[in-house]
């Protein structure tokens, strides 16, 4: 989660100018899969599944206030 929160704070961070669809896109590409890289190896419990719900959710809170 920690590589995934460092790459969400890249992209916020070098991308002040850039429009909110072009952000959006940059998160979907290069954060989401860093968050659900080997996922279909194993298998997740109900928690495990919402801490990769509520870390995805919170960087959609920080993108849209």
């Amino acid at each position: 989660m920690r590589t995934f929160y460092a790459a969400a704070n890249a992209i916020f961070s070098h991308c002040k100018y850039a429009s909110e669809f072009t952000k959006l896109l940059l998160l979907e590409s290069f954060t989401l899969p860093i968050l659900t890289y080997g996922l279909n190896a194993i298998f997740l419990s109900r928690t495990q599944m919402l801490k990769l719900s509520s870390c995805w959710n919170s960087i959609y809170r920080k993108f849209f206030g």
